[in-house]
């Protein structure tokens, strides 16, 4: 929610996956749109801005058509922040722009850094482990049976972004060590204030109020809980 009770919302393209159809998109590069919605679900603005959409890995496997969306896979990060700023990413560079509440662009900051080598091994691996059989199934074939040009050669920088209730940037980034993503931890003007590694396993979910809150997943049970953790910010 916006500081006057509107809502940042994005209308995602509609998919044609079916070759035979007239309109087939999947392979097309797609547009999403961002508007500002009421509280009473109108939209009450004009297009703001408009972004790539998620590419999608494809494969013919038994003669069928098959797709799905990956980590791995060049995807669009949107965050506003409480001052009604966006901030918008895309996840294979670590390139973050920043746009006013009306969409209009103010500035970008971007940080070279290494980005780690593509395994498919690794990927089908990962799959594996986090789908059940039959979905891990699928998936795994559209990896196997993707044309090798459009497997990506390397991971992508950026896994996830969020603004805390400061308006900081917490970028977390993919490195080589599977079991920790590398937290940036950015002021609004893109100044680095602090790194620091943390595992995968504890999905930084919102930091306010001198907190962090992460979901932490059992591996036994499979149950998930939110886990509260004091912040001590110290300059790196």
């Amino acid at each position: 929610m916006r500081g006057d009770n509107t809502y940042l919302v994005k209308f995602s393209p509609r998919l044609f996956a079916d070759p035979s159809h007239p309109r087939f998109n999947l392979t097309e590069e797609r547009v999403t749109p961002f508007f500002i919605m009421n509280n009473k679900g109108r939209i009450v603005s004009d297009k703001l801005f408009e972004v790539k959409d998620t590419e999608y890995l494809t494969a013919t496997v038994a003669k069928e058509l098959r797709y799905t969306a990956f980590s791995f896979m060049n995807r669009p990060i949107v965050e506003p922040s409480g001052d009604d700023n966006i901030y918008l990413a895309r996840t294979k560079h670590f390139l973050i722009e920043k746009l006013d509440p009306n969409g209009n662009y103010i500035r970008a900051f971007y940080y070279p850094v290494k980005r780690k080598k593509f395994s498919p091994q690794d990927a089908i691996q990962a799959t594996e482990e986090k789908y059940v059989e039959y979905v891990s199934e699928w998936r795994v074939s559209v990896i196997k049976n993707a044309d090798e040009e459009n497997i990506p050669d390397k991971w992508p920088a950026l896994n996830t972004m969020l603004i805390d209730d400061k308006n900081r940037i917490w970028a977390s980034l993919i490195v080589n060590n599977e079991e920790v993503y590398q937290w940036w931890v950015l002021e609004n003007s893109g100044k680095l204030i602090v790194r620091f590694t943390w595992p995968r396993s504890r999905s930084i979910e919102v930091v306010k109020d001198g907190y962090l809150y992460a979901k932490k997943t059992d591996e036994e049970t499979g149950l998930a809980k939110v886990v509260r953790y004091r912040i001590d910010m110290q300059s790196n």
